[in-house]
């Protein structure tokens, strides 16, 4: 898990250093769409949480406020932070075939976030209900993200990003 989490980090980091000075459009999209989703989604996230309590009626609430001793009553917002951090996987779109592709483009907008934060998530819950929620609460990142990823493909389509 800290592996995990330090290579995150330190791609993170390198993305972010290297794109903070640029004025490329395409480069200042990819480093600020990951903290418009996580703030829009954080949002969504509290929510999908105040709404949760009619939806998941069999599940017992205060059960999946603590697993193995650790207290996850921001585990809506865990969810969101993780698929958000794990967004800038939108720089692999700066490769133009990626960009130029409609699926591989996809693929890091929405598919690549999505695998990383479970793949993040997953070892640290090991109940099917919990999959359940982690489903749920990725919904307040995947409606954000696809906004962003039309806006990202209406772009490419015009042209924006050349230049």
């Amino acid at each position: 898990m800290k592996v995990r989490l330090i290579i995150i980090a330190v791609l993170l980091i390198v993305g972010l250093l290297t794109s903070l000075f640029s004025t490329n459009k395409l480069t200042r999209f990819c480093l600020y769409t990951p903290l418009k989703v996580l703030l829009i989604s954080l949002g969504l996230a509290l929510i999908l949480w105040i709404v949760s309590g009619s939806i998941f009626n069999g599940v017992d609430m205060k059960q999946y406020m603590n697993v193995d001793n650790k207290e996850l009553f921001f585990y809506p917002f865990f969810v969101c932070f993780s698929c958000a951090l794990a967004s800038y996987s939108i720089f692999l779109c700066k490769i133009s075939s990626v960009r130029e592709n409609f699926l591989l483009s996809f693929i890091s907008f929405l598919f690549l976030p999505l695998f990383i934060a479970f793949w993040i998530v997953s070892p640290q819950i090991p109940s099917k209900e919990y999959y359940m929620q982690t489903a749920y609460y990725s919904l307040a990142f995947i409606f954000p993200q696809t906004y962003f990823f039309i806006d990202f493909w209406k772009k490419t389509q015009n042209g924006t990003w050349i230049g």
